[in-house]
C-alpha cells in the first residue's frame, strides 16, 4: 500500500482525499490502495489547565507560540479518542503523533494504554 501524509482538520483531510481520488481517477488507479497518514500534535491530559501547561512548555522550549492555534487532539482521553475517530471516519488509517521537545512521555503512554483501545472500541461501535 502506498502512503500519503496529511495535515489539518478532518474537513481539510476530506478535501485532500477528494483531490487524491480525482488524481487516482485520472490515472486509472484505485484510491483504496493509497493509505492516508495524519501528522498531528496530540496532548493527553485530564484537565484544560494541564493541556495549557503542556502547550506553554512546548512554546518555551520548541519555539512554537502558535502550536495551540492548530486544531489538534488535545485534552482528556475520551476527548482525544473522539477526535481521532473523526479522522478515521474521513479515511485516515495511521496517525503520527507529533511531539516537539521536551518529549511528552505521559501522552505517549496514555496513547498506547488508554486512547488506542478506546479508538478501536469506538470504531468497532
Amino acid at each position: 500500500m502506498t502512503r500519503r501524509t496529511a495535515f489539518g482538520t478532518p474537513e481539510v483531510v476530506t478535501q485532500k482525499r477528494s483531490v487524491l481520488q480525482s488524481h487516482c481517477a485520472n490515472i486509472g488507479r484505485n484510491p483504496d490502495v493509497v493509505g492516508v497518514t495524519l501528522n498531528c500534535g496530540v496532548i493527553v491530559r485530564d484537565s484544560e489547565s494541564a493541556v495549557q501547561a503542556r502547550l506553554h512548555e512546548i512554546g518555551e522550549v520548541a519555539g512554537f507560540p502558535d502550536y495551540a492555534a492548530s486544531n489538534q487532539p488535545y485534552g482528556a482521553p475520551e476527548q482525544v479518542a473522539q477526535r481521532l475517530v473523526e479522522y478515521a471516519k474521513v479515511g485516515v488509517s495511521e496517525i503520527i503523533a507529533v511531539m516537539p521537545a521536551p518529549y511528552d512521555y505521559e501522552t505517549i503512554e496514555r496513547l498506547a494504554t488508554e486512547i488506542r483501545p478506546r479508538v478501536n472500541q469506538l470504531i468497532a461501535g
